[in-house]
């Protein structure tokens, strides 16, 4: 109901001055978000109306724009976030931002700052800062998988290089986190990332999940370069971990090594599953399948690099 009296408004473009030489002012009222998801990918849990005015130059070889953004009723999953600072400059085929962005319910903001090239082959400069509760309503962009409920996220985030090769420099610690996915809560999260570069750097993580759960992982992966060997590489440990699906309820536990890159990991090490059930996906029209009953399971998978 909200995103689509959010579209019924009547928006505006207004133009004031020459187009081919000089200055001009502009202007774009109530523009509704989910029109940028004809040209990017965005999350439907968007909505809610922007804005943008200020002035351009189309007399150089490429034009010079200064503008200064608003949102109004922009909502992220039900939750009201608002800009505290949006401005934007376009100058030689550069593109300038300064954006504090914050939830109606954070005291912190989530800042993004920094130079974005046109053209993919330049260098680019952004800066990403947010502390205490400023990320909690980024969990809507999750639809719905993750629920935020406390705890406090430090991050600061430089990337730089080009877009073929970008590069991360920074960290993210998590203390005393708790949320919810896939109908578990996760608590007593207490984690530090640190962003090297191309790689990255678990140096602590640990979290309570369900009633027994319990997880801990720590070393360091590649994004991108599989063939780079880790000195210390990434370990997951899991125990007593609840699974459960419309066709599988079991606890699993873990003892994994995962080498390689985060966009191509290679897994070894060990699983096991146990106390629990798997049992063939029911259909609405039947409420038997050949394959049987629901299998009580207890057994152990390994896998090798």
């Amino acid at each position: 109901k909200d995103q689509l009296n959010s579209s019924m408004k009547p928006f505006e473009v207004i133009l004031k001055g020459p187009l081919n030489a000089d200055f001009g002012d502009f202007s774009f009222v109530n523009i509704p978000l989910n029109l940028f998801s004809l040209f990017i990918p965005i999350s439907p849990a968007l909505t809610g109306l922007f804005g943008m005015s200020g002035k351009y130059r189309f007399g150089k070889s490429s034009p010079e724009i200064t503008a200064d953004l608003v949102l109004k009723e922009a909502m992220l999953q039900k939750k009201e976030f608002f800009l505290e600072k949006g401005k934007l400059s376009l100058v030689e085929s550069l593109l300038q931002m300064d954006f504090s962005l914050r939830s109606k319910n954070s005291l912190e903001p989530v800042k993004l700052v920094g130079k974005v090239p046109l053209k993919s082959s330049l260098p680019m400069d952004i800066r990403v800062e947010s502390h205490g509760d400023g990320l909690k309503f980024l969990d809507g962009l999750s639809n719905g998988a993750i629920v935020w409920n406390r705890g406090n996220a430090d991050l600061r985030l430089l990337i730089r290089g080009t877009f073929q090769e970008p590069q991360a420099n920074g960290f993210l610690v998590v203390r005393g986190g708790e949320f919810v996915v896939m109908e578990k809560t996760v608590k007593d999260l207490d984690s530090s990332i640190l962003f090297d570069f191309n790689r990255l750097e678990l140096q602590k993580f640990k979290a309570n999940i369900g009633d027994k759960g319990r997880i801990i992982s720590k070393g360091a992966i590649t994004f991108f370069d599989d063939k780079y060997e880790e000195k210390y590489p990434l370990t997951v440990k899991m125990k007593k971990i609840p699974l459960k699906f419309n066709f599988l309820d079991v606890e699993a536990s873990s003892d994994l090594l995962i080498k390689g890159s985060l966009i191509k990991p290679r897994l070894a090490g060990e699983i096991a599953i146990k106390e629990g059930f798997i049992s063939p996906q029911r259909t609405s029209t039947s409420k038997k399948n050949t394959l049987g009953d629901e299998a009580k399971m207890s057994s152990s998978i390994g896998a090798k690099a």
